[in-house]
Order: C-alpha cells, then sequence, then structure tokens
C-alpha cells in the first residue's frame, strides 16, 4: 500500500503545481491564489518526474535482531516520505531508529531520529549510529527476564492450588464437558483444535531431500531449512527456522527467516538477508553506549 498511495501524493502534488501555473497564465484571481503559497514555491517549470521507486528502495526497511542466552537486542531503520511542498514535487526521506536492548537485567528502548548528513558527521572514520542522529532518546526498565523470574517466584506458592489448576483449564475448556452441573471445566483436544481451527493454521514442514536440498526449495531461506506455518484467517505466513522454532529460554523468542503478510491484496514481505550461527556475540551488542546512559541520569 505504501507506493501506491505515494503516487497518489505525487500527482497531487503535480496536480496542485498545474492548477497554480494555470491560474497565474489566465490572471484570474492570482493575487489571491499566491498568497496561499508556501514561501519559495516555485510555479515556474516542470515538476520533478515521479521518483523510480525500485532504485530508490522504497517502502524496503532494515532490521537486526540477536540472540544470545538471556540476552536479546533488536533494531529496526525505518523510512518516512513525504514530497516537497517547494513545487519540486522532490521525494524526501526522514529517517529513524528503533532499538530494544535487553542485557538480562535491564530492558532498554531507544530511538534515534534527525539524521545529520554525512558531510557533516565528525571524523573519518566508523561513526557510532547514536552520534549520527541528533535526536537521541532512551528509556530503561527491568529486563523481561528479570519480570519473568520474580512471577515465577510469586506463583511458587500457588503450585498446587486445585483453584488455580480450575482457572488455567477453564482457558481451554471443551463448553460440552462443563454443560452438566458439578462437572469440572477441563483442557481439551477438541479446545486446543477449535482454537487453531479459529485462525486456521497450518503447518508445511521441511523434510530433508534426497540427496541434497535444492536452491529453488520453498522451504530454504539463506540455505537454512524452515518449516512454513500459515493462517489463513490472518493471510500470513511465516518461515520458522526448522532447527529450533524459538530461541531457548525463559522467554522462548521466535526465530523467523521470513513473513508474508497480505493487506487487501498486497503482501508486505520481511526476509532474511543475513543469518549466522555464533558461539561468541559482542557484549556491546546488548549495551548502549556510555553517553545514551548518562542521558538516562539527566532525564
Amino acid at each position: 500500500m505504501l507506493i501506491p498511495n505515494l503516487r497518489m501524493q505525487y500527482q497531487q502534488c503535480v496536480n496542485t503545481k498545474r492548477m497554480y501555473q494555470t491560474i497565474r497564465q489566465q490572471g484570474i484571481a492570482w493575487a489571491a491564489a499566491s498568497r496561499d503559497l508556501p514561501a519559495g514555491y516555485q510555479v515556474n517549470g516542470a515538476a520533478d518526474p515521479e521518483p523510480d521507486w525500485a532504485k530508490r528502495a522504497v517502502g524496503i526497511h532494515r532490521e537486526q535482531e540477536f540472540f544470545f542466552g538471556d540476552k536479546y537486542a533488536h533494531i529496526s531503520f525505518m523510512k518516512e516520505y513525504s514530497f516537497s511542498e517547494d513545487g519540486h514535487c522532490r521525494l524526501q526521506e526522514k529517517e529513524s531508529v528503533s532499538m530494544e536492548k535487553d542485557n538480562g537485567t535491564y530492558r532498554y528502548q531507544i530511538t534515534l531520529s534527525d539524521r545529520i548528513p554525512a558531510s557533516a558527521l565528525p571524523g573519518s572514520g566508523n561513526v557510532p549510529l547514536y552520534q549520527q542522529y541528533r535526536k537521541r532518546g532512551i528509556r530503561r526498565h527491568e529486563s523481561q527476564i528479570v519480570i519473568r523470574n520474580k512471577a515465577a517466584g510469586a506463583l511458587s506458592a500457588l503450585r498446587g492450588d486445585p483453584a488455580l489448576a480450575t482457572a488455567i483449564n477453564r482457558l481451554l475448556a471443551d463448553p460440552s464437558t462443563s454443560r452438566t452441573p458439578g462437572t469440572t471445566p477441563h483442557a481439551s483436544r477438541r479446545g486446543v483444535d477449535s482454537l487453531s481451527n479459529s485462525f486456521q493454521i497450518s503447518v508445511d514442514r521441511w523434510s530433508p531431500p534426497n540427496p541434497l536440498p535444492r536452491g529453488n526449495d520453498k522451504h530454504l531461506v539463506l540455505g537454512q531449512p524452515c518449516d512454513i506455518i500459515s493462517s489463513g484467517s490472518l493471510a500470513e505466513r511465516n518461515w520458522y527456522w526448522h532447527r529450533m522454532h524459538y530461541y531457548p529460554g525463559p522467554l522462548e523468542r521466535p526465530i523467523i527467516l521470513k513473513s508474508e503478510v497480505n493487506f487487501g491484496g498486497n503482501t508486505s514481505i520481511k526476509e532474511a538477508t543475513k543469518f549466522k550461527v555464533s558461539t561468541t556475540l559482542d557484549p556491546v551488542l546488548f549495551e548502549p553506549a556510555p553517553d545514551l546512559l548518562k542521558q538516562l541520569g539527566s532525564q
């Protein structure tokens, strides 16, 4: 939907320019109309041609995700688009970054915006990501791991409590078993199947081909075998890493190498372009930069 919407905005910008050109040429109420123009608006000449959407990689966003023990990091690079209001109808990009860094003790949410032009960046070497943006925000919360451990401790006192077991069972209870007075609702296969059917879940598992995987196997992403889990009601498909669908740990974060979601006939695709399994990762990936941590103290 992004490019069709942007194409409509571009055409509206061009039509507005042409309207002002016509008004000026005809000399009808030009003095009044010109007062509504933004400062510096160029009435003369043609607008810029429609952008080459593919060449500009419009609508393509980049993400990075890291898993290591109880630590987790997720970085999203986003772009917002608009057209200049100076009569040129030039496509403009506004970049921002959103980060989640969880070191197992604290979870940090970091936002970066108002990117500094590369020509204005200090030095000639690699500039840290956060220094490439003028506006920086940071918030700190307890790690989700800590919250989960606290909850587990609070619930430990309830182990063996029949009332708690009944409450949990009600979540997946088969209604037909609770119609008789005095019976206890309980989880059943029918209840689980009903939940699955409501989302129209289907699983297409990868099976090792013989003798070697084929490059065009629909289950392969970056050469990694995946199980494809689809939801008909949500019009969504996800390629879970076959070796493990979830990274092991208290939170079991999903390992998805590709996803497709259909919105009104338009498909949004996210696909891994790099996948690496490593026994070590730099702890810096899960920690905010010292300057950002100092910013917490001033808030």
